[in-house]
């Protein structure tokens, strides 16, 4: 008979993470800035703690975070860099919350689609929403990997008796 899956499209449990990146194509070198949005579909409060996890190469730009457009303390950042720890408080039955922030790209991020992830998490540390992802795709800027040089390469080029070596008069 036939074979029938059932792959559930929505997010399991009431709070829904969404991320959103402010640009879709960015350069090493860039800056890019992040919005994340926590709703609380429930109807009791939830204490919300976000682990965002940065790809190679971005790293968070000091005194950018805000929340609900108010400046909140930075996150507390893992060893490596990537990964951002943001203390958020509690969220009430059908209130929304906005979190924004700014990442550089630095040379660790590669040419091709740089994957930003972000989750809610409770006190120790395991998921209590959905997984939102953001991409940016880094392209390479003119002349970073790929370069021609044209010159002259001379034997014994510091002769000052060869026509082009000599001084020139004023």
């Amino acid at each position: 008979g036939p074979l029938n899956f059932d792959v559930p499209l929505d997010p399991a449990g009431e709070l829904i993470v969404t991320k959103t990146a402010g640009v879709q194509t960015a350069a090493i070198g860039d800056f890019v800035g992040y919005n994340i949005t926590i709703e609380n579909r429930d109807v009791i409060p939830a204490p919300v703690d976000l682990q965002d996890t940065l790809p190679d190469g971005f790293r968070y730009r000091a005194a950018t975070v805000r929340l609900d457009g108010v400046r909140i303390e930075d996150p507390e950042i893992s060893a490596d860099g990537r990964t951002l720890f943001f203390s958020g408080g509690a969220i009430f039955p059908g209130e929304r919350r906005s979190l924004t922030y700014v990442a550089a790209i630095g040379a660790g991020a590669g040419p091709g689609e740089s994957v930003n992830s972000a989750v809610a998490v409770n006190g120790a540390g395991a998921a209590i929403s959905n997984r939102a992802e953001a991409a940016v795709t880094i392209r390479e800027d003119l002349l970073r990997s790929h370069l021609t040089i044209i010159g002259r390469v001379a034997e014994t080029a510091c002769d000052g008796e060869q026509d082009w070596a000599k001084e020139l008069e004023r």
